[in-house]
């Protein structure tokens, strides 16, 4: 074996345990986060099968339950919908797109990163567990 495939497969296994090791702090721990999270200008609630999403102009939900990591970190997918202003035509389809959501919890406190599909940045909120915001709805 030469000194190029030596390192070569010395470079492929390090990859390869940095890969498992990075997968490993970021998978799911404990149970599933449940409850009402509230803060301007959104409310969460989460069950064991997912969660709903309520904004002061939209709404979302989350697929799923969202399992925190260790470090109380976690990744979910959804949808987004976006309301606009006025009435609204009850027949109208409304916009409804992918949405990301990434988030971590540290005590009774949650900050949740949102970005839609076609967003070109993630929207960051503070909930506290327990509250529920009142949202001024889209006028």
């Amino acid at each position: 074996m030469t000194r190029f495939n030596v390192a070569r497969t010395s470079l492929i296994a390090v990859l390869g345990g940095l890969t498992v090791m990075a997968c490993a702090a970021t998978q799911a721990s404990g149970p599933p986060l449940t409850g009402d999270w509230g803060g301007r200008g959104l409310n969460l609630t989460l069950t064991a099968d997912g969660g709903t999403l309520a904004y002061d102009c939209a709404a979302g939900s989350i697929k799923g339950a969202v399992h925190p990591n260790s470090n109380g970190e976690f990744t979910a997918t959804g949808t987004h919908e976006v309301f606009a202003p006025g009435p609204q035509d009850a027949d109208a389809k409304p916009l409804t797109v992918a949405a990301n959501y990434v988030g971590s919890v540290s005590g009774s406190t949650m900050i949740l990163q949102v970005q839609p599909a076609g967003a070109e940045r993630m929207t960051s909120y503070t909930l506290t567990q327990g509250r529920r915001a009142k949202l001024i709805r889209c006028m």
